[in-house]
């Protein structure tokens, strides 16, 4: 009888044994929201499809000493990247957000069904996130540079950088980062469209804000020529101007797409773009209408004269 009972108890806990560790690993997993170096290191090794060629000595150099030996800002968290500014206010650097783009490899080791689709979730879709993430970033290096302000991807660990960047969360708490261990990009800071149309108007320069409107438009037409369509729709976080200049600030959802490269398509993108603006500015800013539907005119007949 003893026996019998201790035979149960094993038993019992064996199968205790995985939901437990399931409770681990979820608490793990959702444990504080802040930054901290753990959610932005991986052990990803080498892919030859993420790879850029090499700087030379000569931009190693001008990197750390005119941007990585300045400190970074915490300025934000988007969905897959934490954001920090530079203290000059020229840059952004972003670090990608391990801890939620990773596949979780531990969940393979559970075969209870009523966990698959949380394991196709957390492993499958994450396999093909981080990768569709990373290709992105690449691309967008290779042919939208100008368009996206990239200056530096780094997508592979390396060991020609040699510095490790300042860094300060946003509660002030200091830490310093190994580059050449960690997958990050570099960016030109942007202000977002809606902050740099209302300065713009609100000091009366209404030629400039022409000018701005018709350099975002140019973008959208500039990324369609390139083949590459946009999968986040939103605007207000999407764009942004350097100075007058717009770039694309979320390069992240920049995908290749051979068929935007039909006028109509980009016609239809352009088109796209001015109404969510003119429909912002119905609510908030309603003295930008007039300019926005005549920028988006102007954009749609250059369009058709092509």
């Amino acid at each position: 009888m003893k026996k019998k009972h201790k035979g149960n108890k094993s038993l019992f806990l064996v199968m205790l044994f995985p939901l437990v560790m399931l409770g681990v690993g979820i608490a793990f997993c959702c444990r504080s929201q802040g930054f901290n170096v753990e959610k932005i290191s991986s052990k990803l090794t080498y892919n030859e499809m993420w790879g850029v060629p090499p700087l030379n000595q000569e931009e190693i150099s001008c990197f750390v000493t005119n941007v990585f030996s300045q400190p970074f800002y915490y300025l934000g968290s988007g969905e897959q990247c934490y954001v920090f500014q530079s203290e000059d206010g020229q840059f952004v650097l972003k670090f990608f957000k391990m801890h939620q783009l990773l596949p979780k490899d531990w969940l393979n080791d559970f075969p209870f069904s009523l966990l698959e689709n949380y394991r196709f979730n957390n492993v499958e879709k994450r396999k093909q996130l981080i990768n569709e993430v990373f290709s992105s970033i690449k691309a967008s290096y290779d042919y939208l540079q100008d368009e996206t302000g990239l200056l530096f991807i780094h997508l592979n660990k390396t060991r020609d950088l040699k510095t490790k960047a300042t860094l300060f969360d946003k509660g002030g708490k200091k830490y310093l980062v190994d580059l050449d261990s960690k997958e990050f990009f570099l960016q030109r800071k942007a202000v977002r469209i809606y902050d740099h149309l209302v300065k713009l108007m609100k000091q009366g320069e209404e030629e400039r804000v022409h000018k701005c409107i018709r350099s975002l438009l140019q973008v959208v037409v500039a990324r369609c020529e390139q083949g590459f369509a946009d999968l986040d729709i939103g605007v207000r976080n999407n764009y942004g101007f350097i100075e007058d200049e717009a770039v694309i600030i979320d390069c992240g959802s920049l995908v290749p797409d051979d068929a935007i490269q039909q006028p109509h398509h980009y016609q239809r993108e352009v088109l796209r773009i001015a109404e969510a603006m003119d429909h912002w500015a119905q609510s908030h800013y309603p003295e930008l209408v007039p300019i926005i539907q005549d920028e988006a005119h102007f954009a749609i007949n250059s369009i058709l004269e092509k």
